[in-house]
């Protein structure tokens, strides 16, 4: 079930703002974060994104930690076979930097027809039962956040998912906000390419095309 469009936004979205992913995710005091090539195998078994992350030191120690390597894997739905790639993206990883990274799945819809969720966890055993792999890992459903939370947040690069998240009440408002934002916001160069991303994600979620003029790439009055 690809979706290539949602694909390719997700990973545009994380070269140009991993760093709203990481907080998406809920990880705390980024000094800076870089995303690093993924292609550590062939490219069937590559991870949508793979990013570097130098963090600020914690109040009252004298020492930085350690950098860290964080896994990102973009879902369209929750599917079963997600468990299987994040266990290939962690191993691929390891691998090939001897560094276990952090791995952390975003799920953009529930699927219309089954209910499966991804619990961030997985075992993997050997046909003899001999060797056991036991993993977990963080999951994010963004229909399960709220819009004033992304909002909140104040980074721009955390608009794109806002069409995905809890809206109590009509989209409209929030999407007129989205909009102005990222008009306001977008780094240099990038506001057309956030907007395109925006209304492609926002695609999986409506079908109005007033609702999605809203994010056409002409100012909106």
């Amino acid at each position: 079930m690809a979706h290539q469009p949602y694909d390719r936004s997700g990973k545009w979205l994380i070269q140009h703002h991993g760093g709203a992913l990481l907080k998406l995710g809920g990880v705390e005091r980024v000094r800076s974060w870089r995303a690093a090539q993924a292609e550590v195998v062939q490219a069937r078994q590559l991870p949508d994104g793979l990013l570097e992350v130098e963090f600020d030191r914690e109040a009252g120690s004298d020492a930085d930690p350690a950098p860290g390597l964080y896994v990102v894997e973009i879902a369209t739905y929750p599917e079963r076979r997600l468990l299987e790639q994040v266990a290939r993206d962690v191993a691929c990883v390891f691998l090939d930097r001897r560094q276990l990274p952090e791995a952390l799945t975003i799920v953009l819809r529930p699927h219309p027809k089954w209910s499966f969720q991804v619990a961030g966890e997985h075992e993997l055993s050997s046909p003899q039962g001999w060797t056991k792999w036991q993993m977990s890992w963080r999951v994010v459903e963004l229909w399960s956040i709220p819009a004033e939370q992304l909002l909140a947040a104040g980074d721009v690069g955390m608009v794109p998912w806002v069409p995905l998240s809890y809206i109590e009440g009509p989209p409209e408002p929030v999407l007129r906000e989205c909009r102005a934002r990222i008009d306001a916001q977008a780094p240099p160069g990038e506001r057309e390419n956030m907007l395109a991303v925006t209304q492609v994600l926002a695609r999986l979620r409506y079908n109005d095309p007033g609702i999605l003029a809203l994010l056409a790439g002409d100012k909106y009055d």
